[in-house]
């Protein structure tokens, strides 16, 4: 699979913060993976990442908090309850752009979250985009890029970006890992 490179500050910002959660959790855990981490302990290390380049950062936020705070259309049947991951926020204190965090091992994994995130998009407001950060891991490079093709068709999203399979640190370095923006 070829490299996509990050293609603003916000997916670099993602993608620094997978890196980095996946270094620290190793380090800490005694050699775990990634995967055996919270996905709450990914999305802070993101956040910490995006703090550096957007105004305002915000963790869980709830969906029908958003909706206001972007001045997003109310009418009709609002999207599954709960609550986004990552909120990046314009200067004026308006939504900017929501964000997932998923391990991704099939690829149904994103579908449910790019359909929400398309949803509350799709009624207006200051949103603009929603990105899924995903990160998965596999013995061999083709099974991670052929997981994120079917990702992506499955989710209709688009894989915008990628780290690129990296090898795994621990003492069975046959496997590999990798994370990838996905624009829905």
């Amino acid at each position: 699979m070829k490299l996509n490179k990050p293609k603003s500050e916000i997916q670099k910002a993602c993608l620094n913060g997978v890196e980095s959660a996946y270094r620290k959790y190793f380090e800490f855990s005694g050699g775990q993976s990634l995967w055996y981490a919270p996905e709450s302990f990914i999305q802070a290390e993101i956040a910490t990442f995006l703090a550096k380049v957007c105004p305002y950062v915000t963790l869980e936020d709830g969906v029908r908090d958003l909706l206001q705070n972007s001045n997003a259309t109310l009418k009709g049947k609002p999207p599954r309850k709960g609550r986004i991951d990552i909120i990046t926020w314009w200067e004026n204190g308006t939504p900017r752009k929501l964000i997932e965090v998923k391990k991704a091992y099939c690829k149904d994994a994103i579908k449910e979250d790019a359909k929400r995130l398309r949803q509350m998009i799709g009624r207006g407001g200051s949103t603009r985009k929603g990105l899924i950060v995903a990160y998965t891991s596999a013995v061999k490079k083709e099974t991670i890029a052929n997981r994120f093709v079917a990702i992506a068709s499955s989710s209709d999203s688009t894989l915008i970006c990628n780290l690129g399979a990296k090898k795994c640190l621990n003492a069975d370095e046959s496997w590999h890992w990798d994370a990838g923006c996905f624009m829905v």
